[in-house]
């Protein structure tokens, strides 16, 4: 049992279609008007089909676009925190800050709250605590449905190999 799309592998899983969410948080940033989005994540697209899901969300809507900023080894609140105070310094930051997690996108507007600046725009994923109390948008990949389905296949009689993907949600403070 596996908790990612095992492609043409023969396994059994259960895995979230994180391409819905990343497609209609960057729409709803575009829609917005929002053109220049900076992506932080845990690992690289070469390492990652998460990062390099939502790095193809971006080519879709953006397709003629130059590459967006993108940042790896953040995980926590204070790796967000730490590349606000880069951003900061810099004097140069993206319109929108889409984070692989609430947890850094709380640690980035601590920074620029820090600074007295107005952050760019969040979204964070996971519809963590953090991301809650601060108002934040998300994508929520239904993680804890995710564990409980890979579970309840893993211990039930079954046919062979059963797949279920269960699409993310791109969720606005007030849907929360």
């Amino acid at each position: 049992m596996v908790c990612e799309d095992p492609g043409d592998l023969p396994l059994a899983a259960v895995y979230p279609d994180r391409q819905t969410g990343y497609l209609a948080a960057l729409q709803w940033l575009k829609q917005g008007g929002i053109h220049q989005i900076g992506f932080l994540f845990a690992r690289p697209a070469d390492q990652s089909a998460t990062t390099a899901a939502a790095l193809a969300a971006y080519r879709t809507l953006w397709p003629t676009a130059k590459a967006p900023l993108v940042v790896t080894d953040v995980l926590t609140y204070q790796d967000g925190y730490q590349i606000g105070t880069r951003l900061l310094a810099q004097g140069n930051w993206p319109q929108a800050l889409f984070t692989n997690g609430d947890a850094p996108a709380a640690g980035l507007q601590a920074a620029f709250a820090a600074a007295h600046q107005h952050a760019p725009q969040l979204i964070g994923q996971e519809n963590q605590l953090a991301g809650r109390l601060l108002d934040l948008p998300t994508i929520d990949n239904h993680l804890t449905e995710i564990g409980q389905q890979a579970f309840r296949l893993a211990t039930e009689p079954r046919s062979p190999q059963p797949r279920l993907c269960i699409p993310a949600q791109f969720l606005l403070p007030a849907e929360r």
